[in-house]
Order: structure tokens, then sequence, then C-alpha cells
């Protein structure tokens, strides 16, 4: 056999998910839905744990609740804008109109809590992380 011919790729290396929602269920529900579509979730319940854990690791797209009006939430959004700018960012959110924040614009997607339509959210995840990939 020749070893200098190509060889097809592998498979695709899982992305890295965080995933920011001090609701424990929902959080974890969450998680085990993205895993199931081949996804790593790194999970965070507060603003200090989504911090450190992007600080130890690369990930290709943040999933934030914003709801209850949590200022240092967008504090988060803010420093991973400043980290990377082309970080694709989903904002959960209990009412998709009720976002008023400078930050908001900063996200490609919203969802409405409770998420009814995973499939969707899916697709959106898979959209934004292949875009990533393709401009990173």
């Amino acid at each position: 056999m020749n070893q200098n011919a190509a060889q097809p790729p592998g498979p695709a290396r899982p992305k890295q998910i965080l995933l920011l929602d001090p609701d424990v269920s929902v959080r974890e529900s969450l998680a085990v839905a993205l895993r199931t579509e081949n996804h790593c979730v790194i999970l965070a319940g507060d603003d200090q744990e989504a911090l450190n854990e992007v600080a130890h690791r690369p990930i290709d797209l943040a999933v934030i609740c914003v709801s209850g009006g949590a200022d240092a939430r967008w504090q988060v959004v803010r420093r991973l804008d400043a980290a990377n700018p082309r970080l694709p960012i989903i904002l959960l959110t209990a009412t998709l109109d009720g976002v008023q924040h400078p930050m908001a614009g900063r996200a490609q997607a919203r969802f409405q809590k409770p998420l009814l339509d995973l499939p969707q959210l899916f697709e959106k995840v898979t959209e934004l992380t292949v875009q990533n990939c393709a401009t990173g």
C-alpha cells in the first residue's frame, strides 16, 4: 500500500460548547440534548465558573442564559467578545423582544425559554459552529 496516499479525514472534532445557565435542570437537560448531537458541552452555573472554564480551554460556541437581568452575565458576553470577536454566541432569554442591553446585538441568535424547538436550536448550533470553523 502506498504510504504517501491521501488518507480519508477522520471524524470531525466535537465542537466545544460553553453552556451558561443558572437553572440546573435547564443546564443539565440541554447538555444531554447537545451531547446526543455529538457536541462537547462545558457546563457553567454562574458567571465566574464560565470565565474559569473558557480561560482553560478553547470554545467554539457559547450558549448563555441572560434571563433575569443578571448584569454579570453580560460581563461574560463582553469578556468572551474581547477574547474572541468571532466567537458565535446564542442567547437564551425569557422574551425574545425584551433584551435591551448594548451587548445583545453581539449574539448571532436568540432563543426563548422554555426551549420548545430543540431541532431549530441544533440547526443553529451546527450552522454557527461550521461558520466559525470556516472563518477561524
